[in-house]
């Protein structure tokens, strides 16, 4: 069994660590935890597009050394959610051309453009 140095990328910056080859994500998980000073329970692994499972080991997800894995750490602990589902009460928003700035479900404002049809 060897050691593999993994690139964890997160929005604030990209921490090397050092696992054996057969380690669990889990496993993972708590040395990027250590690494980026922020509970093991708020980060999210990804890799491959693919957020990993804390009962995979990395050699079953085919990671070798030197590979790059994307970190984000949730406001939320993982388990616990902030999502409404319940949403049946809520006023409609406009979506005519007079109200053309709007909020999408992020909080991030977009606009919305009506654009002539030539067909």
């Amino acid at each position: 069994m060897s050691n593999f140095s993994l690139r964890i990328k997160a929005p604030r910056g990209e921490k090397t660590v050092s696992v054996p080859s057969s380690c669990s994500v889990k496993e993972l998980r708590d040395e990027a935890s250590k690494a980026f000073e922020t509970p093991s329970e708020r980060l999210i692994l990804i890799f491959g597009g693919k957020i990993l499972k804390d009962e995979d080991t990395i050699e079953q997800l085919k990671i070798k050394d030197g590979f790059i894995i994307h970190l984000v750490i949730s406001v939320n602990p993982t388990g616990t959610s902030s999502v409404v589902t319940d949403v049946g009460n809520r006023p409609r928003e406009s979506r005519s051309p007079s109200n053309p700035s709007q909020t999408g479900a992020t909080g991030g404002k977009f606009h919305t453009l009506i654009l002539p049809s030539f067909l």
